[in-house]
């Protein structure tokens, strides 16, 4: 009784979403996310396996699925109805159930990921900070991250190679490259 059905534009298609309760963005597309979703395209190197990291419901896989349909997709949550909302939305993805990229064995060609920034009402940057500190450790050779956060996110202190792509309407676009 809780499942909500919804339908989101997803690169220019309406898709039917999954969501529960208490997930971010209510099963709808929030500016961040749409954001990324822009750049997604533009990723000339198609990936063979990409982790949706923070997934919530999946929508970063399922753009993934979309544009790259050969690639393996694994999705990482902490939360265990967000990756039963990402089972429902991304039938064929690996669903992972952690804080954070140590739970993970592979080595990934991209991660893609719009992170948490607060635990409640809180800010708090952790998963960002522990997510582009971690992140090269995990990426393929030629590997990439690519996040969103808001602006204001001090992004670059804790990896000195990320990288700014797109700046727009309060948010940044980062890549953090396999080193």
């Amino acid at each position: 009784d809780w499942r909500r059905a919804h339908s989101v534009n997803l690169l220019g298609k309406d898709v039917s979403l999954v969501s529960y309760p208490g997930l971010f963005a209510g099963g709808d597309l929030d500016a961040g996310t749409a954001l990324l979703l822009r750049l997604l395209p533009q990723i000339v190197k198609v990936p063979n396996l990409l982790l949706d990291y923070a997934c919530g419901t999946g929508l970063l896989g399922m753009a993934a699925r979309t544009l790259w349909p050969t690639a393996k997709i694994h999705a990482l949550d902490h939360d265990a109805l967000a990756l039963r909302a990402a089972a429902l939305n991304l039938p064929q993805a690996e669903l992972v159930q952690a804080e954070s990229l140590t739970a993970c064995s592979a080595r990934y060609d991209l991660i893609v990921s719009n992170p948490p920034i607060h635990h409640g009402a809180l800010q708090d940057y952790s998963v960002v900070q522990k997510l582009v500190a971690d992140a090269p450790d995990y990426l393929a050779r030629g590997g990439q991250l690519i996040l969103v956060t808001q602006q204001t996110v001090p992004v670059q202190r804790w990896a000195k190679q990320a990288v700014p792509l797109l700046q727009e309407d309060g948010y940044k676009i980062w890549s953090v490259k396999a080193g």
